[in-house]
């Protein structure tokens, strides 16, 4: 292998190399290379790079292209030095070493070569700023009187005062780095609507001249509509497909989550960008395609294969893949159930400060899941989650307080956690807070006050609040009788699946108070209530003595059901 001679171009002949290889991490590598590349083959990397990930590694050639690579650069090719500079310097095909960049920085400024000066004076800025005022100073100047105007745009974040002039120079010749930077400044400042139009104006420039960055940043402002451009997620689903094809990875992550979460569900696509941005590291990604796959995964294969890129995360330092694991292991999703092991995850993501792992770790020790029972380190977990202000552990502290267990029985700080975790739409915390007012738990009774919470925590979606807001409009408790708005609440709650919701449905009936008088639905409605665990619908079906049909003796007794269509009404057990 020899590096290409002047007149070849170099990214073809790298291609070239790379397209012959059967490993997977010189593709991965390639498209670290291919950044603001605008023809650069990168949907064919990504592609290549799934195809192999999975397969044994084969001989790797991405270390003879460096070894060619610094052999011309020690004879002087400027293309080669200006490759070591930014294959050190970002890590791409082997580990960062940024003094050996800083090396090849200064050979390539020695040969006349801007890029190096400009390189040279960001790195002496960035590591010395006691020496940006003069020494950096004096490298940008070189850089541009050099030809290279663009190092005006990197020199104005090192000079205050004259940063506006040094941006507005540095996009004079519309290279597509100074027009973004530019634009990024203007829309940070914001000082009019015009400026905000003239940012908008240059950032599409410069993704028209090539710049991903400039399309990933489009993408950000359509999806929230910022910088005077309309709210348009086609849009900036568009601008990402370009970053992508330009080898921008971060392209990747958003437009994964864009079409999973936040646009019409286009779980497919989402799954693929998704794992061509996990293949590449982002352990971001890694993380949200572990999760979708095992919470939501079709079958065990694909579960476990969530759980494998979960692993890939935590192993690449992303904390929030411990909670998904230690969910993986306590449920059994794509793995054997193994609650230690879960544990042991859950702990990891606790002691990381992740909140979702400091109430999953207290809950483990109240519960004494995986662990000893110890109720007080329990207890102590939910107060760290609490003071995140994180509201499952507002809501667990609250229990805590209430039962007394983990600490001394406190309805009165019970009921602060439950109204802290309500404000944020917790429904139990609010149904919580609203018996807490309405059985004067904590609090002297205030039944409206109650009702306030209770109503939240209905529309909320928590059936049982429903069950409680039917029973004080069918008893006449502190408002005026209403069956049929009680029956209004107790049929949401009953659709639902709420037993208690069947059972007071199924009474009114029976009794005709609000809603037709109709004994069979009553049957079927409190028969249903009793096979799911209701006392009082079990005790009401127990009561009906001769009346029972054979079907309903046999749900009393517990046995299976046998369907008969001579026999009425059936349920399914």
């Amino acid at each position: 292998m020899q590096f290409p001679d002047a007149d070849t171009p170099v990214d073809p002949w790298l291609w070239s190399v790379v397209s012959q290889s059967g490993d997977a991490r010189d593709y991965i590598a390639y498209l670290d290379h291919a950044y603001e590349l605008d023809d650069a083959p990168v949907m064919q990397a990504l592609e290549r790079a799934q195809a192999l990930w999975d397969a044994p590694q084969g001989p790797a050639c991405w270390p003879d292209i460096w070894r060619v690579t610094e052999a011309a650069a020690h004879d002087s090719d400027e293309r080669a030095i200006l490759l070591m500079v930014r294959w050190n310097f970002l890590g791409i095909g082997r580990v960062v070493d940024e003094a050996e960049a800083v090396i090849w920085m200064q050979r390539g400024a020695e040969l006349g070569q801007a890029r190096c000066v400009l390189n040279l004076a960001r790195h002496l800025a960035r590591t010395d700023p006691e020496a940006a005022a003069v020494q950096a100073a004096a490298l940008f100047e070189q850089a541009v009187s050099m030809g290279l105007q663009v190092a005006h745009s990197f020199w104005a974040e090192y000079d205050p005062e004259r940063r506006m002039e040094h941006l507005e120079l540095g996009a004079r010749e519309s290279d597509p780095i100074g027009l973004y930077m530019l634009a990024h400044h203007l829309k940070q400042e914001a000082a009019s609507p015009e400026s905000l139009r003239r940012a908008s104006e240059l950032m599409r420039l410069a993704a028209d001249k090539g710049s991903s960055q400039a399309c990933l940043s489009l993408a950000f402002w359509y999806r929230a509509g910022e910088a005077g451009l309309p709210v348009d997620q086609e849009a900036a689903i568009g601008w990402l497909r370009l970053g992508i094809r330009r080898g921008n990875t971060n392209c990747l992550t958003l437009l994964g989550r864009m079409l999973l979460v936040e646009c019409t569900y286009r779980r497919e696509e989402a799954l693929q960008v998704y794992t061509w941005a996990a293949i590449c590291g982002d352990a971001l990604s890694q993380c949200m395609l572990g999760d979708e796959l095992m919470f939501n995964g079709r079958d065990d294969e694909e579960r476990a294969r969530g759980v494998y890129w979960l692993h890939k995360a935590a192993e690449n330092g992303h904390q929030p893949a411990s909670q998904g694991l230690g969910i993986a292991y306590s449920q059994g999703r794509g793995v054997p159930v193994d609650l230690p092991e879960a544990a042991r995850w859950f702990l990891k993501g606790a002691q990381h400060g992740n909140s979702h792992s400091q109430c999953s770790m207290g809950c483990a020790l109240l519960n004494g899941a995986g662990v000893e029972r110890d109720a007080a380190a329990g207890h102590e977990w939910f107060q760290m989650a609490a003071l995140q202000d994180d509201p499952q552990g507002h809501f667990l502290l609250g229990l805590s307080f209430g039962l007394g267990d983990g600490a001394p029985q406190d309805p009165v700080r019970a009921l602060e956690c439950f109204v802290a975790a309500a404000q944020q739409d917790h429904p139990r915390a609010a149904f919580e807070a609203g018996r807490a007012y309405l059985f004067g738990k904590g609090v002297p009774r205030q039944k409206g006050t109650a009702v306030r919470w209770l109503t939240k925590a209905a529309r909320l979606g928590y059936s049982e609040a429903k069950v409680y807001l039917g029973l004080m409009l069918k008893f006449g408790d502190g408002v005026k009788v209403n069956f049929e708005e009680a029956a209004r609440w107790f049929r949401e709650a009953a659709e639902a699946g709420d037993a208690g919701g069947m059972r007071e449905l199924g009474l009114l009936h029976l009794e005709g108070e609000g809603i037709p008088r109709d004994k069979a639905e009553a049957i079927r409605l409190l028969c249903e209530a009793a096979r799911l665990g209701d006392d009082e619908a079990q005790d009401w079906v127990k009561r009906l003595g001769a009346e029972k049909p054979a079907w309903l003796e046999r749900l009393v007794q517990g046995l299976p059901m046998v369907d008969d269509p001579q026999e009425g009404p059936q349920t399914q057990g």
